[in-house]
């Protein structure tokens, strides 16, 4: 679809109100307004990759976390079922406490820097 400056440059031109030079002129500029119109949309969708990584990096590190924090639970019920609450059991649980509550303030602090400031 042509631009307004297409359609301005094609009527000029038939009219005979402008000349060959400023014709040329109006062209170069419509190139580097392309030019400029193709950087942007590239550097915009290489922001998007940047950000889908990005993206894809937290939740894969938060889902790690997760896991090691389940299966950490798993451990630690089975000890707690075969030797019971013994001072090294409960060291550990507390360990995994501060572990658990830990990864809950972190999550809850990424998502509110992420994603909240957008619906502010």
């Amino acid at each position: 679809m042509p631009g307004w400056w297409e359609i301005k440059l094609t009527i000029a031109a038939a009219d005979g109100t402008i000349g060959s030079r400023e014709a040329k002129a109006c062209a170069n500029a419509e190139a580097v307004l392309r030019l400029i119109g193709r950087l942007v949309q590239d550097r915009t969708a290489a922001q998007w990759k940047v950000l889908d990584v990005l993206r894809s990096v937290r939740l894969g590190t938060h889902g790690t976390h997760v896991s090691v924090g389940l299966i950490w639970i798993l451990i630690l019920s089975a000890q707690v079922a075969i030797k019971g609450l013994r001072l090294s059991v409960t060291s550990r649980l507390f360990r995994l406490g501060l572990f658990w509550h830990f990864l809950d303030i972190a999550w809850v602090g990424i998502f509110s820097v992420v994603y909240l400031p957008g619906l502010l």
